[in-house]
């Protein structure tokens, strides 16, 4: 799966690299903890992500994930820290 944070360049426009960094960091542990151990999340730069799945992973269980990351990103993230 590829992703990415819409906006996030505003985040950082507009509340600092500080808060993005913030965000940065609360997005990929919240993909880490809807993931399998044998997952990986990359970073490949800005606001991209890449989560690849292994161990010949069903169809049905990449739409399980899908559907978690989805709800997961509607949660709000207190960059102000």
């Amino acid at each position: 799966m590829v992703l990415d944070i819409d906006h996030f360049k505003n985040i950082n426009d507009t509340f600092g690299h500080a808060a993005g960094d913030v965000v940065l960091k609360d997005f990929s542990g919240m993909l880490l903890s809807i993931l399998r151990k044998t997952d990986t999340v990359m970073r490949l730069g800005g606001d991209e992500f890449v989560i690849m799945m292994t161990d010949s992973v069903e169809t049905e269980h990449m739409a399980t994930v899908a559907q978690k990351v989805l709800a997961a990103t509607r949660k709000p993230i207190d960059a102000s820290r």
